[in-house]
């Protein structure tokens, strides 16, 4: 007949409030706390400090380059022909910002190899007639072809200047220059520019 020898009520509830029931470190030191609330502290755990690594470098931060020209006199262009918008200037609507691109010849030159974004519009002056188109052109080498407008679509006979706008991104060297160019085909020599509607806009990525 086996026997069986168990603690007393008093003795299983010491042993409950002398139970670790939690713990943080202190400054260096342990604390352990008890379930009766009572703490105890078990020393220094804090190991000493390591070889210092070294330090890391700082990022780059993004610096933007962007510059473009308008025209601020009307510009007459050919029917059937593609006309160079040679008379721009600096505007402050468009400053140059940073150091890639700048201002030669009534051109946007970049001064570094990379790939630019070219944003452009182009007003013309009322004509119900064919077609209108915009192009940008990378050291004389045409990069966007016209948009082919249809009449009714976008010139109209009011008196309000139709805009046709373009976006296109050029893969460009160092030193090479960036030039808008407008077509018409009303049928007569039509003027363009001479408003802010008119520009020219360049930014490197």
């Amino acid at each position: 007949m086996a026997t069986v020898d168990g603690l007393s009520k008093a003795r299983m509830l010491a042993i409950e409030a002398a139970s670790v029931v939690d713990g943080e470190v202190v400054g260096d030191n342990l604390i352990l706390e008890k379930f009766d609330g009572s703490t105890i502290n078990a020393g220094n755990v804090r190991g000493p400090q390591g070889v210092q690594g070294v330090p890391g470098t700082n990022g780059t931060s993004y610096t933007p380059h962007s510059a473009g020209l308008i025209t601020n006199a009307a510009v007459s262009t050919n029917s059937g022909t593609w006309t160079r918008l040679a008379a721009m200037v600096a505007d402050a609507a468009y400053p140059i910002v940073g150091t890639k691109l700048s201002i030669v010849n009534n051109t946007i030159r970049v001064s570094e190899a990379g790939i630019y974004v070219c944003v452009g519009a182009i007003g013309f002056a009322a004509n119900a007639s064919n077609r209108r188109g915009i192009a940008f052109d990378n050291n004389a080498v045409h990069t966007a072809a016209y948009a082919n407008v249809q009449h009714g679509a976008v010139v109209s006979t009011s008196s309000s200047t139709p805009t046709i706008n373009a976006t296109n991104v050029l893969n460009c060297a160092a030193n090479d220059y960036i030039r808008l160019w407008s077509f018409q085909d009303s049928g007569a020599a039509l003027n363009v520019g001479g408003t802010a509607t008119t520009y020219i806009k360049v930014f490197k990525l």
